[in-house]
C-alpha cells in the first residue's frame, strides 16, 4: 500500500458477529455509498431494507413485512411482502423493477428528489468509498426466501450468521448474557453424575490443557442438540516429569477413554446399549503459556502413544483442535491442518500433529444464545 500509494484496493467480505473489520472498514470510509430506488407505486427514493423502520415517522415502513415475529419459515416464505417507507405494499415483481431504476448515493451527502434529481455533493474526500450491497439486491432472491432464512437462523440460534451472509450487516448481539446462577437453575438435571440420560445417542469429550494440568468434561448428546453434563474432573501433572516425552496428566486421559458411563435405572439407551463409551475427546492443543511455555508437542506426544485406529478415519477418537477466529460464521464449521513444527518456537512436531481449526465465528453466537435461553 505504501509503495503502491495510487492503487486501488478492493476488499469484499460479508461482515462477522460485531466487531467486524470489513464493517470497521465500511463505517470508517470517508464516501459511504448506498443504492436507492423509487418505489413502484408512489415513486419515493429510498433503501431498500430489511428490518422496517422501528421509530420515527417512518415507523412499521421501509421493510419485509407480512408476518408476526414467531412465525415458521413456511409462514414467511408465503406471507412476506415489501412495505416502503410511506406504506405502499409490494409485490416481488415490483421490487425487482425497483431495483433497476436506483442509483448510488453519498450516505449523508446526497439524496434523490421524487423526480431522480440527486440533491447534494459527494464528499470531498473520497480516499476510501465503501458499497452496500445484500441478498435482496439479487435477481433471484425472493422476500418470502428472506423471510424464510431469517426464520430458520432464528430457530438455530444463527442470527450473526444471517445478517453477515444475507443482510450484510454486522451483527451485534443485544442483552446481557445470563449469570451462571440462572443458567444452573434452569438446566440443571435431576440424573445423578456419572449416570447417562436413556435419550442420550452417543458421549464426547473435551479436555483444556494447561501448564501443570488438564481439565476434562464428558456430556451425553441427544435429539435437537439436547447436552447433558455427565461427568468432569482434574488430572495434575507430576512436576518430575519435565523430561519425559509423556507427561503424566495427559496420560490419565487414557483412563477417559477406556471408560463406561451406565444408562440410568438399567434401561437401554436409543441404540440398545445399556453404558457408553467416548464417542469422540477433543483436546486443546494451542496452549501458550508464559514465556516460551508450550504444550503443543506434549499433546502431540501423547497422541502418537495412542492406537493409530484412534487418531485417523472412520474409527477416531481423538482429535487435537484449537480456536480459529478469522474465519467467517459462514465457513465451514472445522478444517484439519498438518503441522510439522511451530511456527512461534521452532519445535518440531515428530511425525507431524492433525489439528483441526475451529470456526469460532459459528459457534460463538449458537453457545451464547443456547446459555441466554
Amino acid at each position: 500500500v505504501k509503495a503502491f500509494h495510487a492503487s486501488l484496493i478492493w476488499m469484499e467480505s460479508s461482515p462477522s458477529e460485531s466487531p467486524s473489520r470489513i464493517w470497521q472498514h465500511r463505517e470508517a470510509a470517508s464516501d459511504q455509498r448506498i443504492w436507492v430506488c423509487p418505489c413502484d407505486e408512489c415513486g419515493a427514493y429510498q433503501e431498500l431494507r430489511f428490518f422496517p423502520y422501528s421509530s420515527g415517522k417512518h415507523e412499521g415502513c421501509g421493510g419485509v413485512v407480512g408476518y408476526h415475529k414467531d412465525a415458521s419459515p413456511e409462514e414467511c416464505r408465503r406471507k412476506a411482502k415489501y412495505k416502503c417507507i410511506h406504506g405502499c405494499e409490494l409485490t416481488n415483481s415490483q421490487v425487482r423493477r425497483m431495483k433497476t431504476r436506483g442509483m448510488w448515493i453519498s450516505r449523508g451527502y446526497q439524496r434523490v428528489e421524487k423526480d431522480g434529481t440527486m440533491v447534494g455533493d459527494r464528499p470531498a474526500d473520497r480516499t476510501t468509498v465503501s458499497y452496500h450491497l445484500w441478498a435482496i439486491h439479487s435477481t433471484v432472491t425472493t422476500l418470502g426466501e428472506l423471510a424464510a432464512q431469517w426464520a430458520l437462523a432464528r430457530d438455530a440460534g444463527k442470527l450473526a450468521e444471517f445478517f453477515g451472509n444475507w443482510l450484510g450487516l454486522s451483527f451485534e448481539r443485544r442483552g446481557k448474557l445470563a449469570s451462571w446462577k440462572s443458567v444452573n437453575k434452569r438446566l440443571s438435571s435431576h440424573y445423578p453424575r456419572k449416570i447417562v440420560p436413556p435419550n442420550v445417542w452417543f458421549l464426547t469429550a473435551g479436555s483444556d490443557v494447561q501448564e501443570d494440568r488438564v481439565y476434562w468434561v464428558v456430556r451425553g448428546w441427544g435429539p435437537w442438540m439436547v447436552s447433558y453434563l455427565i461427568d468432569w474432573g482434574e488430572f495434575l501433572r507430576t512436576p518430575t516429569d519435565g523430561h519425559q516425552p509423556l507427561k503424566s496428566d495427559l496420560l490419565k486421559l487414557n483412563t477417559i477413554l477406556g471408560a463406561r458411563w451406565s444408562v440410568a435405572s438399567g434401561m437401554l439407551s436409543p441404540t440398545g446399549k445399556d453404558s457408553h463409551r467416548i464417542r469422540l475427546l477433543c483436546i486443546d492443543s494451542n496452549y501458550r503459556g508464559k514465556g516460551v511455555v508450550s504444550r503443543v508437542v506434549d499433546v502431540n506426544e501423547w497422541m502418537r502413544s495412542l492406537p493409530e485406529r484412534w487418531r485417523t478415519g472412520r474409527t477416531e477418537r481423538v482429535r487435537a483442535i484449537r480456536g480459529d477466529s478469522t474465519k467467517k460464521s459462514g465457513d465451514v464449521r472445522a478444517t484439519p491442518s498438518l503441522l510439522q513444527s511451530s511456527q512461534r518456537t521452532g519445535e518440531v512436531y515428530r511425525g507431524g500433529l492433525i489439528q483441526w481449526q475451529l470456526n469460532v465465528q459459528h459457534y460463538y453466537p449458537v453457545v451464547l444464545g443456547r446459555l441466554k435461553g
